[in-house]
């Protein structure tokens, strides 16, 4: 019976820990929009690093961890490279238009991403193009809870005067459902977390100290302002360490800067990161504390590797 624990346990840590979502792990990554480039640093010094250098106004990005890429937003484009920055190549071509939001589904190979008033998704190489059945003013941001099976939307048409919405719909872009309607000044990021049955948005505002960071019930009701005086822009999502991240103004107001709070909005700071105009953020998580139980699992095994196991 020792001998079968062990060994599963062994092939289902080796499993665990070659899986290639948990690595690079600790990473966060960011696009600035002045610039025209996306750049990473880990959480343990903050230095960031230039990953890609591209020709216009890099927008949103989304990571797909499982196959080690990353997918960005770019005007006419939406385009993909390693998470190291190399072999960068367009998946998308959106001729005279600005995609915005894009977000990935790696169990199912697909990608999404809004343009304009509409909602699209493709296979992850940009071929199988469907238009999803949402429209709108101007879709901002997009977000995937694929526990539930749903696509989060923010429209807003970036008028001060135009109250925002946050729309739901299934992955295929049917029963279109509004969450939350008259939102002043956005919704532009948006984020979803499942478990806690919460949809989060960047409250922009072109003043930059009005705005911040809400959230809602999935079904509409409870909305909370989480964070204020702050004129958020992209928004992210970190679940495993419950932390909400969004760009927005450094605190002196000079330059741009990437910040994050508890989910409930305490313990607000701005990263020590230098950039100009951050207009998307992602992030690869620590490894999950099921892979930390696996490792300690292995190193338990290897104490009684010793132990002698009777004939069969």
């Amino acid at each position: 019976m020792l001998w079968r624990t062990s060994t599963a346990v062994l092939v289902f840590a080796a499993l665990v820990v070659s899986y290639p979502s948990i690595a690079p792990a600790n990473e966060l990554f960011w696009t600035d929009f002045n610039t025209h480039s996306i750049h990473g640093a880990s959480f343990s010094d903050y230095v960031p690093h230039t990953l890609v250098q591209d020709t216009d106004n890099t927008y949103r990005i989304a990571l797909d961890q499982a196959n080690e890429k990353m997918y960005w937003t770019i005007y006419g484009h939406v385009r993909r490279a390693n998470l190291d920055g190399t072999e960068v190549e367009t998946v998308i071509n959106t001729p005279g238009d600005m995609p915005l939001g894009v977000a990935v589904d790696s169990a199912h190979s697909r990608l999404y991403w809004t343009e304009s008033n509409h909602a699209y998704r493709a296979n992850l190489d940009g071929t199988g193009i469907e238009e999803l059945g949402l429209s709108g003013s101007i879709f901002q941001d997009l977000t995937l809870d694929l526990e539930n099976g749903h696509i989060y939307v923010s429209d807003w048409a970036g008028n001060p005067n135009y109250p925002g919405r946050i729309l739901q719909a299934n992955l295929d872009g049917s029963s279109v459902t509004t969450v939350l309607s008259d939102i002043s000044r956005g919704p532009v990021g948006i984020g979803a977390d499942p478990v806690g049955g919460k949809v989060y948005w960047a409250n922009f505002s072109f003043d930059p100290y009005v705005g911040g960071v809400q959230r809602v019930n999935m079904d509409g009701t409870g909305v909370e302002d989480l964070v204020t005086g702050h004129s958020a822009d992209a928004l992210t999502l970190d679940l495993t360490d419950q932390q909400v991240y969004w760009t927005g103004l450094s605190p002196d107001g000079t330059s741009g800067a990437i910040w994050r709070a508890g989910l409930d909005g305490s313990a607000i700071e701005a990263l020590p990161i230098p950039t100009i105009n951050p207009a998307g953020v992602a992030l690869i998580p620590e490894p999950s504390s099921l892979t930390l139980l696996v490792c300690a699992t292995i190193s338990l095994l290897a104490r009684h590797r010793r132990v002698r196991l009777p004939n069969r």
